[in-house]
């Protein structure tokens, strides 16, 4: 929603890194396959961004795509000043069936990556895991013994399709990786974004009950059709078991691939969302959403809040009667009484077309653009497992097709409206009388 490469076409995933005063968001380029590289942008706010363009290159002997990557320290970080990313290549295999192969880079300013070279690839692991199924997009966390934990998408033998998988191992130096047998999933997904064992960033804050939590591990795992899900496991190593609300943490086809990365103000949350367009090749057109915070709560259960770096969104505050540009974006608050009947609506007039988010206080939400083309969701329904009070606090945030809805500081859901060309967008006068006093502001970007 707030960040798209001038540079390239189309982009896909995307992953964050924090260092020196500075964020960097890496972006998979997508122009014409899933992947032929990734770019960076840096940004001193994680809002406002300035693009630097290609960073890494697929090689010559790639034969299908290049797959997503993450950022960690190299282990002699203070002596070197050297940092290290993985990405992923399919290529031919001595049989000429494509296997797909991680691949290392380094750098020392975060922006300009330099290729260890194919004597650092690492190649599927053939005791644990199918040598044509997937491998690839290493996540790296701490580990107590030194270096790094890592999980990545990895399919495991047996497993009746090669699309997906959960993988795991282990580096000594975040360079030279071993893998280990993969984790028990339950229920079973297929690409993994991320983990985050509770207590290993100082000042982690996650209220009276971190201490009784410490050491859990947090993830989020990928399901097709699905989107982004929540995991939780006693360590590392798993066994990983759903734990959430009903719905998604994302639901695609709206937005996917969700990342943690470390910033002065906690553990911050990155992915990608979709505007409803199509490039060339028939590549999705997305964006960058905004940074959420990543929080766990009393009952262990993995919530994102707003995170308040995000208020640098807001520019000129505007008319709340008078049409706001949805190209530029646009950020709306009030709150709405749910009343004795425990609903409430906040409908929006977009080039015509009238758009609705409806509210029920045991936690059900429902988004509706009945306009909205045939291949985009015209009714998203989420169950955010949240007892919303008698009144609730909202923050919209739209842009060029793409909603984000935030309740009670809690994010709900992304939601692609359908209407990408969209120009303006009005507020409806509310009927009911449970819409209170609104505040509109048109985004700084």
């Amino acid at each position: 929603m707030i960040f798209k490469s001038s540079v390239v076409k189309a982009q896909w995933d995307t992953w964050c890194y924090y260092h020196g005063g500075t964020y960097y968001l890496y972006y998979l380029i997508t122009d014409q396959s899933p992947g032929e590289g990734f770019g960076v942008a840096t940004s001193t706010d994680g809002v406002h961004w300035t693009d630097q363009g290609w960073a890494l290159r697929a090689s010559d002997d790639m034969v299908h795509f290049l797959g997503t990557g993450s950022v960690w320290k190299a282990v002699d970080f203070a002596e070197s000043g050297c940092f290290i990313c993985n990405y992923s290549e399919w290529r031919l295999d001595e049989t000429g069936r494509r296997t797909q192969n991680i691949l290392f880079a380094r750098s020392e300013d975060l922006v300009h990556w330099t290729k260890y070279g194919d004597q650092h690839l690492f190649p599927v692991d053939t005791r644990f895991y199918e040598r044509y199924g997937r491998w690839d997009c290493i996540f790296a966390i701490p580990r107590a013994e030194g270096g790094y934990w890592g999980t990545w998408t990895a399919t495991p033998i047996g497993r009746d399709s090669l699309e997906g998988g959960i993988g795991l191992g282990f580096s000594r130096d975040g360079l030279h990786w071993e893998a280990l047998p993969a984790p028990t999933i339950i229920p079973d997904t297929d690409e993994s974004g991320a983990f985050h064992r509770l207590g290993d960033r100082n000042g982690d804050s996650y209220g009276a009950y971190h201490s009784d939590r410490r050491g859990e591990v947090h993830a989020m795992f990928g399901k097709w059709g699905a989107g982004m899900l929540a995991y939780r496991a006693n360590g590392v190593q798993g066994p990983y078991l759903q734990a959430g609300p009903g719905s998604p943490l994302l639901q695609s086809p709206h937005t996917y691939f969700s990342r943690y990365f470390e910033a002065p103000d906690g553990v911050l949350v990155n992915h990608h969302s979709m505007d409803g367009r199509r490039a060339e090749a028939d590549r999705v057109i997305t964006y960058a959403a905004p940074f959420k915070r990543f929080t766990v709560d009393a009952d262990g259960i993995q919530r994102w809040r707003w995170w308040s770096g995000n208020e640098a969104l807001k520019g000129s505050q505007v008319d709340t009667a008078a049409p706001v540009d949805l190209q530029r974006g646009v950020v709306i608050e009030t709150s709405l009484d749910l009343g004795d009947m425990g609903n409430g609506q906040l409908a929006m007039d977009v080039d015509g077309d009238t758009c609705k988010i409806t509210f029920a206080t045991d936690g059900r939400v429902s988004f509706s653009n009945p306009s909205a083309p045939e291949d985009w969701q015209r009714h998203l329904a989420v169950d955010c497992d949240i007892a919303f009070g008698r009144r609730v606090s909202l923050r919209v945030l739209v842009r060029r097709g793409m909603l984000e809805l935030y309740a009670d500081e809690w994010f709900v859901e992304c939601w692609t409206m359908g209407c990408p060309d969209s120009r303006r967008l009005r507020l409806l006068p509310d009927r009911g009388g449970s819409v209170d006093e609104v505040h509109v502001w048109q985004m700084d970007l």
